[in-house]
């Protein structure tokens, strides 16, 4: 996994199929282990190439797709931070109050729940 990557190139590498990974990180506490230090291994990789880009010592092509690999692998640390402040009232409550008293209260108008996949 620290050479390749990702799972599909260390399946590749290795001849083991991506279930039977899936089942061994569900499965065993070791290989688990193992696994999540060649996924730091990786990100460490990539966050020397991109410390050698911002130095301008690298391609800067390639800084969009080291920050994307960074922030799926490192979320906590790389992506990008959002705050959304709302400013107003949201009652459900009241609108179903609203719905009750229109008479419309039976839930018709209202989006279909998704159905759980087993």
């Amino acid at each position: 996994m620290s050479k390749v990557g990702t799972i599909w190139g260390a399946c590749e590498k290795s001849g083991v199929g991506r279930q039977t990974v899936y089942t061994w990180l569900d499965n065993d506490a070791r290989f688990k282990k193992e696994f999540q230090d060649a996924k730091r291994v990786c990100v460490e990789k990539v966050e020397t190439g991109l410390f050698q880009d911002a130095l301008g010592r690298g391609e800067a092509a390639d800084n969009v797709a080291r920050k994307m690999y960074l922030a799926a692998e490192s979320p906590d640390k790389y992506r990008e931070k959002r705050e959304i402040e709302h400013k107003g009232k949201i009652s459900i409550t009241e609108w179903l109050d609203q719905q009750d008293d229109d008479g419309e209260g039976d839930g018709s108008d209202a989006p279909p729940v998704p159905e759980k996949d087993s």
